[in-house]
């Protein structure tokens, strides 16, 4: 209680006064740290956690090295790495264990949350009014959603714009999981190849995730 609040002041003194020195340090810190904890198998999740872990060991070594704390050098890497293996063990260190939360999210999104998706239909997709705003059934709808719910022969698509992709995807890597999906077969691409297909929907041109409504029935091990 008598100290409480002088470590992180006096840490930044010392950063700002060799900031190059202690960058250089730090990137040797975690490079070693990465070299130890990282597995071939680790997906790109995990390795980024990992590098996350790397920098509180490190700014944990220049603490030390600075005498802000008196801990034994080394200690601040032992700890960080420990706790590091025990989350990476946890939470599933390969690419399927990653490629699962993906799919999992968007096909629970789409299950509970269907409301937040407006209707369209093929004429939609050239001309009218925003769908966001009014529904085919002409009953208002609120003015929030994650994209279009898209009825097409008989076949459903998801179409999310970027603001419902960002809120299925919160904490992923936003570009990692369009891939995932697209590679587990749930994603339609243009004529390219692009993970966003460009729609024109009720005058309006946009670039959209397409999801296959098939996801719904993805064997997800769950």
């Amino acid at each position: 209680r008598a100290h409480y609040g002088h470590a992180g002041p006096m840490f930044l003194e010392h950063l700002t006064a060799s900031r190059e020195e202690a960058m250089i340090h730090a990137r040797s810190i975690v490079a070693g740290f990465l070299t130890t904890a990282e597995r071939a198998d680790d997906s790109g999740q995990v390795r980024r956690v990992g590098r996350r872990f790397a920098h509180v060991g490190a700014a944990g070594e220049l603490a030390i090295a600075w005498g802000i704390v008196p801990w034994p050098p080394g200690s601040a890497v032992a700890a960080a790495l420990a706790l590091y293996k025990r989350w990476a063990e946890a939470f599933g260190r390969d690419a399927p264990r990653e490629e699962r939360d993906v799919l999992r999210r968007l096909r629970d999104v789409i299950q509970s949350e269907r409301s937040a998706f407006a209707p369209v239909g093929d004429d939609d997709l050239t001309d009218g009014a925003e769908p966001s705003e009014r529904g085919r059934d002409g009953e208002a709808r609120g003015l929030k959603t994650y994209g279009y719910r898209h009825v097409r022969g008989g076949e459903v698509r998801y179409l999310f714009h970027d603001a419902g992709w960002q809120y299925v995807f919160r904490g992923f890597d936003l570009a990692d999981a369009a891939r995932i999906v697209n590679a587990a077969g749930y994603l339609e691409t243009d004529n390219e190849r692009r993970l966003k297909k460009s729609q024109k929907i009720r005058g309006e041109k946009q670039r959209l995730y397409c999801v296959k409504s098939t996801i719904l029935e993805a064997p997800l091990g769950d």
